[in-house]
């Protein structure tokens, strides 16, 4: 993992142009789960999170053994609003099929 992070951190961001998600053709034959997918033909980026760190920097931190806590990251959401609108509409459902005395049993 941390190889293809390097090695894609190096090709660098195409401006600042939205990511087009592909979805890759899945081998259902394979023998080992890191073959489903042709990680050759797919182009792979690097994490959000490690845009603004270069190789030298994130190698120093491991080797370093620098605690995650230190690791100066730019802040993101943990999940995106599409996620937060379907937790609002699952509250909502369950609130209307359980009643609040009985909500407590399913917990």
């Amino acid at each position: 993992c941390i190889g293809y992070i390097f090695i894609n951190a190096e090709i660098g961001p195409e401006g600042n142009c939205v990511r087009r998600d592909a979805i890759p053709a899945v081998k259902f034959r394979s023998k080992d789960y890191v073959d489903v997918i042709d990680w050759e033909a797919c182009y792979v980026t690097p994490p959000t999170v490690l845009r603004h760190i270069s190789c030298h920097e994130l190698l120093k931190m491991i080797q370093d053994d620098v605690p995650m806590d230190g690791w100066d990251f730019i802040k993101l959401p943990s999940h995106t609003q599409a996620v937060e609108r379907i937790v609002k509409l699952l509250t909502e459902a369950s609130r209307k099929r359980v009643r609040p005395q009985n909500s407590d049993v399913f917990i």
